[in-house]
């Protein structure tokens, strides 16, 4: 579903406050609902310039963006709270290193079965995101004011640790100098997206949201021919397949021009180039691929013989923060 958004500016005003972080969630990850729209983003306008929004009533006037130490609650707001552990915690570099996705390749099976979550959570821990936190790993959220004039609560996960350290500069000049970027998985990042954490006092859920690249969202528009607004997008190839221990897997990339540099060393053998050239590139949200790989055997299977590529310039990120 593709929704075309009206542009908006905003400014961003940074205040502390002073509660408890972060819970500890569950490392499984929960089936998707079939509809669920807790991945798809519209584009909007900010003082970052283009960058991701939810879809629907929301408005973005006047929002501060504040640095939440919540109340422990637990995911969704049901049961007891688990230990706490702030973002900073979940971070481990040698999970990102791109080297490491070879050993998963081999593994992936063939069959009709849906993916186990260990097998989902492997795939996951290969892509970095990153959060602007303060130096206990407390996130800042932005607040944004719903048609109906209550609030909600944001914080961003990005794909591009460019527009991280872009929302870094902006959060230092209000005077937090202890800010910082803070890589973790995404899949702890998806954890948070999809299990809304309701604040004991406000008894309101903080939304947590994958920001992708905006120039990824105008490429997948451009390719598209209209305003992608479903969520982060990916990018694959018509009928390229890699074969691997008698599978095939399918590459699948967060930017449109790794894909392009993916196919161009593949050109260079003859016998690849007539068939790649004749090939066309294809979208798909990522929330369309996590509900396939979690669906039962009626799901696309070639689906959930995707891998995901983590962009390199997250890898290149961690590689110079070392």
């Amino acid at each position: 579903m593709f929704i075309a958004t009206n542009q908006k500016t905003v400014t961003l005003r940074f205040r502390r406050v002073d509660k408890p972080a972060f819970v500890n969630l569950t490392p499984s990850i929960p089936q998707i609902p079939e509809g669920s729209s807790r991945l798809r983003l519209c584009s909007r306008t900010s003082t970052l310039g283009s960058v991701a929004t939810p879809c629907g009533s929301r408005s973005a006037t006047n929002p501060r963006a504040i640095s939440i130490l919540m109340s422990g609650s637990s995911p969704g707001g049901s049961g007891e709270s688990p230990n706490r552990k702030n973002l900073g915690a979940i971070f481990a570099l040698g999970l990102f290193l791109v080297s490491s996705i070879l050993p998963l390749v081999g593994a992936i099976r063939g069959g009709s079965s849906a993916l186990q979550p260990q097998e989902i959570s492997q795939r996951l821990d290969k892509i970095p995101v990153f959060s602007v936190t303060d130096s206990e790993g407390k996130p800042f959220l932005t607040d944004y004011a719903e048609s109906s004039g209550s609030t909600v609560r944001e914080g961003l996960f990005y794909l591009d640790p460019a527009e991280a350290e872009q929302q870094l500069v902006l959060i230092k000049k209000q005077g937090y100098e202890d800010a910082r970027v803070l890589p973790v998985s995404l899949k702890e990042a998806l954890n948070f997206v999809e299990h809304p954490i309701v604040d004991k006092a406000t008894k309101k859920a903080d939304e947590f949201r994958i920001q992708p690249k905006q120039l990824e969202i105008d490429a997948a528009s451009t390719l598209l021919g209209r305003q992608f607004s479903d969520g982060v997008p990916l990018f694959y190839m018509d009928g390229l397949a890699i074969n691997r221990n008698n599978d095939q897997i399918y590459p699948v990339f967060f930017n449109y021009e790794e894909l392009e540099k993916f196919v161009s060393k593949l050109k260079d053998d003859p016998k690849n180039k007539e068939f790649l050239e004749k090939q066309t590139v294809n979208i798909i949200g990522l929330n369309a691929v996590l509900r396939e790989m979690r669906a039962a055997p009626s799901g696309n299977s070639a689906i959930r013989q995707m891998i995901l590529y983590p962009p390199e310039e997250g890898i290149q990120y961690l590689k110079s923060h070392q």
